[in-house]
């Protein structure tokens, strides 16, 4: 092979790197915008579980108050059993 046929596949193999590389380039830009989503959507997700836990915690003080307030009402209940004075027990 000459110079002139040397020149032209080395040529040729250039043009088709350089293809090659633009090609792999774009993919990998795809590839990076949907881990950019996928990353979006778990904050989103993140979010929603934040909120999700925030709820539970504020309806599990509710219950707890209810509970206190129940054993308050049983206690004073008790304690006016007790002090009556037709208890028989």
């Amino acid at each position: 092979m000459n110079d002139a046929g040397k020149a032209a596949l080395w040529q040729q193999m250039y043009v088709e790197l350089k293809k090659s590389s633009k090609a792999d380039g774009e993919r990998k830009e795809r590839e990076l915008a949907m881990m950019e989503q996928e990353a979006a959507l778990k904050q989103q997700e993140v979010a929603l579980k934040q909120q999700e836990v925030a709820h539970l915690r504020a309806e599990v003080r509710c219950l707890l108050d209810q509970l206190a307030s129940s054993r308050a009402m049983v206690e004073q209940l008790r304690l006016e059993k007790l002090g009556s004075p037709m208890s028989t027990s």
